[in-house]
């Protein structure tokens, strides 16, 4: 598959958009409506099954039924994570002090570069993508560039569950462009 890389200037204007896109979406999201969000992606992901199973098998020649199974598992991974995310991501009340109240606060960092191998291009993508998204944080996702088109997967299931544009983004450049 031909995909036309990101020069460094507009990884880093892509990286800008994402961010303005996660301060709003976080700031008006609960952890329960992110669990909801990822879950629709997961719908989404399978409906698009064959593309994405065809796509991974192009790539890097991995028998079409096991590019099948790697998309199913996806949805093994991200549903144990989402799991865990309410438990994870509430407050923590410290023990009391005297005159202090201490308590640890669960807050999103931002954007997070996600950048994953070929080998498993999804299984090892969702276990960063979908716990950045449950924290309430944007994600690029740098696939390895024998499996640029997984990004692409990741990115319209997404915005297929109802994501603000932007807020999981492909990002295809060079490793260059990602230390820029």
């Amino acid at each position: 598959a031909r995909v036309r890389l990101l020069g460094a200037s507009e990884a880093v204007a892509q990286a800008v958009a994402a961010a303005r896109v996660q301060r709003e979406w976080a700031a008006e999201t609960t952890v329960a409506e992110r669990v909801e969000l990822c879950g629709r992606f997961l719908d989404a992901l399978e409906a698009d099954v064959d593309r994405v199973a065809a796509d991974i098998t192009a790539q890097m020649g991995k028998p079409l039924a096991a590019s099948r199974g790697e998309v199913r598992g996806v949805r093994e991974r991200a549903e144990a994570m989402m799991a865990l995310a309410p438990a994870s991501l509430a407050p923590e009340q410290l023990p009391e002090k005297p005159s202090f109240t201490r308590r640890i606060e669960k807050v999103p960092v931002g954007v997070v570069l996600a950048i994953a191998p070929w080998n498993y291009p999804l299984l090892t993508a969702v276990n960063c993508v979908v716990p950045a998204v449950l924290a309430g944080n944007a994600v690029q996702l740098k696939q390895s560039p024998r499996t640029p088109l997984c990004a692409d997967a990741f990115e319209r299931a997404f915005a297929a569950a109802g994501a603000p544009a932007g807020l999981v983004q492909a990002l295809p450049c060079s490793n260059e462009a990602v230390h820029a």
